[in-house]
């Protein structure tokens, strides 16, 4: 801080301070204008680089969905496979003379497969729209 004149005629040192709030990516036109005027093709290497950047999110956005849809088919692969094993020995138990553990083991397979198909479904409270975008810029 500087501490104030003595003599009111004085000259006064201050210093100033501008900050740019950016919304997005790209910055403003003024923003670009100067760096372009400090530094030829400057503009042009900004624009690369932001679409570069938006090429990678939206290869790696790609990447996470496959990645996600594979593994919810293995999932889904694994679980009907389960099931069905649980249902040939449940069968099994039954044919066999053990009626009782045979069909409550069916009878809990059955009803785990309901809760993992009910949880399944979507809330109809959800709202409509993904979270996961927020829309389009403002």
């Amino acid at each position: 801080m500087i501490p104030p004149p003595t003599d009111p005629l004085a000259p006064v040192e201050a210093e100033h301070a501008l900050t740019e709030l950016v919304e997005g990516e790209l910055p403003s036109a003024e923003t670009v204008a100067a760096y372009e005027k400090v530094l030829p093709g400057a503009a042009d290497r900004i624009v690369r680089m932001l679409e570069q950047q938006s090429a990678h999110r939206m290869q790696m956005e790609r990447l996470a969905l496959d990645k996600s849809s594979r593994t919810e088919r293995l999932g889904q692969l694994l679980g009907i496979g389960f099931a069905l094993v649980v249902f040939v020995v449940s069968t099994t138990l039954i044919t066999g003379d053990h009626e009782v553990p045979g069909t409550l083991l069916a009878v809990a397979d059955l009803g785990l497969l309901v809760a993992v198909f009910l949880r399944r479904q979507p809330s109809s409270e959800a709202p409509a729209t993904s979270a996961a975008w927020p829309g389009p810029p403002r």
